[in-house]
């Protein structure tokens, strides 16, 4: 698929893209590639190794890109490949503790409730998507410590 020049990969996507919007082709619906950490997974890069090393991150959406042949994709590795900022700015999204035990967990929501939460407007989700290796527990006790501290 990459054998080719861009320019000419552009075009064909731009057409193929035109082309469904007008219905000339029946039964095609474009294909806008648009993940986070996916790519690492298929790569067989762990979340940590994908938000530190740009350059693992950019092989990883490489292969994605060569598999699924889009039409389209949201180049999203500038994003995620900013592990040491987030470490330096103390980001708290990245140290969300879904490894640990249950009691992690809970105590850590606590914490976010009782300090973030005073006053109203802090939202406790997991909307950005869990990752693989949070246990299902521990997701539980996330949505379980909203109920158990939040008034």
């Amino acid at each position: 698929m990459l054998d080719r020049p861009a320019n000419e990969l552009f075009a064909e996507r731009k057409h193929r893209v035109a082309n469904a919007v007008a219905l000339c082709e029946t039964g095609r619906v474009p294909f806008i590639f648009f993940s986070l950490f996916w790519p690492a997974k298929l790569a067989g890069i762990t979340f940590e190794e994908a938000m530190h090393d740009p350059d693992k991150l950019d092989d990883a959406y490489g292969q994605a890109v060569r598999l699924l042949q889009p039409d389209g994709f949201a180049a999203m590795q500038m994003i995620i490949s900013t592990g040491r900022a987030m470490e330096v700015l103390d980001y708290k999204q990245i140290k969300w503790p879904g490894t640990g035990t249950e009691d992690d967990v809970d105590s850590y929501c606590k914490n976010l409730i009782e300090k973030v939460g005073k006053g109203g407007g802090f939202i406790l989700d997991g909307s950005i998507g869990m990752p693989d290796e949070a246990k299902v527990e521990n997701v539980l006790a996330m949505a379980q410590s909203v109920h158990k501290y939040a008034n």
